[in-house]
């Protein structure tokens, strides 16, 4: 990738390094190296100079000067604070593009070794008439560090990719800017998604407005994290901000961990995350397409019984760990309307156990969770909360439809027109419930893909910045593909 972005001209050297143990290094979210849009380096802006508009002294020294400088006030603060130096502590910083790069502090340190390093500067072509055509390697690896970050980030016609490997991220120690403890940021995202999202001051969704496209209003909702910012954090959130990752970086650096800080730490926090997202992005994706294309005209190939035998096969998979059908009499009409409703006991306690399904064991047990970890745990039972009241809701009431119209029914007795009336209403308020539970989630890259697959060598890739030669603000996924005369082919939408 390196190459792609900075070795294709005159005077290219490439340096290759290894490392000789490993190394701690201070990792920066949220694309915190694209130097396209509005927003990616505010996080690191405001730890470094106290505000979102490169509020330093910079010096310029060529088109990157500014990233220069960056780079060095990232290892004088780590210098300054104690924190790191050659062979101990932090020795690096982290940041996200398109792939994953690293500012490294000291290249004397024993972390590092040098491999190779070479001149690969190529011959220019001597009968070319313009730059791009001189250079002969200007153009192809452009296409090459795009195709490097796909391969290892995004999908390929072989599949989705591993992402990255060569850096984990201790998430126990993540200082999360999404913090109810950061006032500032909190109020101005809640005030600009109450005028441009059209929610209410809890945060409750009004629906799409008089004149709005629901389905776009739903699109705008789950990416809508896009447009989070942080120009507006008081002061007293960036000494927050600074204080915290301090603080997590000296207790790091410790050798003198208690017991019980040990225990919370070895908590594996991203994979308690990954695991919730894995759970519930497919299946749900897939109950909402399924309950979008269960349609009862006269032309629908399934009839309203086998339509909602096959809902109910997907929202018991969901239900399944959580619910016991009660021993009561299910043919009861007002048994079954009374009880199979999120309200009542057997809702209550379906959801509860649906609620603490991943923090109710060891986690809960732990009595001294850092800020930063119990800002994890706050984030999951959130995001929990959320799936399951849905879940819930819809599965108990696909179980209360079925057992009360079909369940103890004769297989083959008839549908009549007020049944299907009212599994058409049920059917599309559950469909609301799950779009907008899909919306809230946000999780755009778990359901992004390309249709039918991509053809030998191409790559599927959501872009959502400026590429050298591509269209701009392209927002889709598509296949894209290397044979194209200019750097990136036009994509095929999905």
């Amino acid at each position: 990738m390196s190459y792609g972005i900075m070795g294709s001209e005159r005077g290219s050297h490439m340096a290759t390094y290894q490392t000789t143990q490993p190394v701690r290094c201070l990792y920066f979210d949220g694309a915190s190296a694209s130097l396209n849009g509005d927003g990616p380096m505010h996080n690191q802006d405001i730890f470094l100079y106290g505000n979102a508009s490169r509020g330093g002294n910079f010096s310029w020294r060529g088109p990157l000067g500014f990233e220069y400088d960056r780079a060095q006030h990232h290892c004088d603060w780590v210098k300054e604070k104690k924190l790191g130096g050659p062979g101990w502590g932090v020795e690096g910083i982290v940041r996200m593009n398109a792939g994953f790069e690293l500012i490294w502090c000291n290249f004397s340190s024993p972390s590092l070794q040098l491999v190779s390093h070479l001149n690969v500067t190529a011959p220019l072509v001597s009968k070319a008439s313009n730059i791009f055509d001189r250079e002969p390697f200007l153009v192809s690896s452009q296409w090459q560090w795009f195709s490097a970050a796909a391969k290892r980030y995004g999908w390929t016609s072989m599949g989705p990719s591993g992402g990255e490997t060569r850096v984990k991220v201790f998430s126990g120690a993540t200082v999360n800017l999404y913090s109810p403890e950061l006032k500032s940021l909190e109020t101005a995202r809640i005030q600009t998604e109450q005028t441009t999202m059209n929610l209410t001051a809890e945060g409750h969704w009004r629906g799409p407005g008089k004149a709005a496209d629901r389905s776009l209003a739903l699109e705008s909702l789950t990416r809508r994290r896009r447009l989070h910012r942080m120009n507006q954090i008081s002061q007293q959130d960036v000494s927050s901000i600074r204080g915290s990752v301090q603080r997590v970086l000296e207790a790091l650096n410790s050798s003198t961990h208690s017991a019980t800080a040990r225990t919370t730490i070895d908590i594996d926090w991203t994979l308690l995350i990954r695991e919730i997202v894995k759970t519930y992005a497919s299946p749900l994706a897939e109950l909402v397409d399924l309950l979008r294309n269960s349609t009862l005209g006269t032309n629908n190939e399934l009839s309203p019984r086998q339509t909602l035998a096959s809902i109910r096969g997907r929202t018991h998979l969901l239900l399944l760990p959580f619910f016991e059908y009660p021993s009561s009499d299910l043919s009861n009409s007002t048994y079954l309307n009374q009880e199979f409703t999120i309200f009542s006991p057997l809702g209550q306690t379906t959801l509860g156990r649906c609620q603490k399904s991943r923090t109710s064991s060891r986690i809960q047990k732990i009595t001294l969770l850092s800020p930063e970890q119990a800002t994890l745990k706050w984030a999951i039972e959130g995001i929990l909360s959320g799936i399951c009241n849905a879940i819930v809701e819809v599965g108990l009431g696909v179980e209360r439809e079925w057992l009360s119209t079909y369940n103890y029914r004769d297989t083959d007795a008839g549908d009549n027109e007020t049944q299907n009336q009212r599994l058409v209403i049920a059917i599309k308020s559950w469909l609301s419930t799950l779009e907008e539970l899909s919306a809230w989630l946000g999780w755009a890259p778990e359901w992004a893909g390309c249709t039918g697959g991509c053809q030998a060598w191409d790559i599927c890739l959501s872009l959502s910045h400026h590429l050298s030669g591509f269209p701009p603000f392209v927002m889709e996924t598509a296949c894209h593909s290397s044979s194209s005369k200019h750097t990136y082919s036009e994509p095929r939408l999905s």
